[in-house]
């Protein structure tokens, strides 16, 4: 019986530490699936048919809540919108569209009603900081000054940071719209902790 015990603990532990390694890789596959997607997809394409086709797993969760991880069953293709750019972190990923837990589990996601690149608003961007690819793990790294771009629909939008700053996790007015083009990236502050969440605001600098 004891022997029984110990290789029930033995294995429990395992699942523990492999599990993430899992989830990470798996994010780490389908991103590369997405942007490879996107990049060889028609730039004419609109947001609403820019669908990669690549299938999905986990189920939507609470999107203020984007580090809870999900659970696995089947479901609709991902799409992927843009690709978004951040030399300073080494960054290129492909944004997908929405910010539920399945959405964010492939890559950062845009939020609903966000603007798109080259209108007058706020894209909004989300995305994991310790979990799925943690594409955003070094957000905090971000200054005033530093640059970002967005690829969309065959053109290239450039956005210098503004500001960084730290708001509660129910604060959603960094994500509503404005008056010039502007970029906001989101995750949580500190990493796992969804109590509060570390903002990126961005203007954009080319027309």
């Amino acid at each position: 019986m004891r022997r029984v015990l110990s290789w029930a603990l033995i294995i429990a532990g395992l699942l523990l530490i492999l599990s993430p390694l899992v989830k990470n890789g798996y994010s780490i596959y389908m991103q590369r699936e997405l942007l490879q997607s996107i990049e060889q997809s028609n730039p004419q394409e609109s947001a609403t048919d820019a669908e990669t086709g690549v299938s999905a797993l986990p189920t939507p969760a609470n999107p203020s809540s984007p580090d809870t991880a999900p659970l696995v069953q089947p479901s609709l293709p991902i799409k992927a919108v843009l690709v978004l750019n951040i030399p300073k972190l080494n960054l290129k990923t492909a944004v997908v569209k929405g910010v539920t837990s399945r959405d964010l589990s492939m890559g950062p996601g845009l939020y609903p009603d966000s603007a798109l690149p080259g209108e007058i608003g706020n894209v909004a961007i989300a995305g994991h900081r310790n979990v799925f690819g943690s594409w955003f793990r070094h957000l905090n790294r971000m200054v005033p000054g530093d640059l970002i771009s967005i690829t969309y629909q065959g053109k290239t939008y450039d956005y210098t940071v503004e500001k960084v700053f730290i708001v509660a996790e129910n604060d959603w007015s960094v994500v509503a719209p404005t008056d010039y083009q502007a970029l906001t990236l989101t995750t949580c502050d500190p990493p796992g902790n969804v109590i509060q969440r570390l903002i990126v605001r961005a203007r954009q600098s080319n027309q």
